[in-house]
């Protein structure tokens, strides 16, 4: 059995072959723009804490014994659960609830409020 040429068939296919190797030759790969993306992200983001820095921050994680808490820098600030609670021992924030906290200690990436 014989099936019929079809020359069209074949240069539209070369063609749109052609087109989609053109198109990824100039897109640039997923982990270089993952690498622009997160170099971008440390250059834009390089504020720096010391002691005695007053931070408004977000909780993000209300632990059984710690709270976490984005400071606006690329590090999450930490502190202890008991300096939340009333004077009843109730801990009366949630998470998303916004602190002005002080930041107590700084070291290397550990952040202390």
């Amino acid at each position: 059995m014989k099936f019929p040429k079809n020359t069209d068939f074949i240069k539209d296919f070369q063609d749109e072959s052609a087109d989609s190797a053109k198109e990824e030759a100039a897109s640039p790969s997923p982990s270089e723009d993952f690498a622009a993306l997160l170099g971008e992200s440390l250059r834009s983001n390089t504020k720096r804490l010391k002691v005695g820095d007053k931070i408004r921050g977000k909780i993000l994680v209300l632990g059984q014994e710690d709270v976490f808490v984005s400071t606006g820098t690329q590090h999450d600030g930490m502190l202890a659960k008991r300096e939340l609670l009333d004077e009843h021992g109730i801990c009366n924030y949630k998470v998303d609830d916004v602190l002005e906290l002080f930041v107590t200690q700084v070291r290397g990436t550990d952040i202390r409020l």
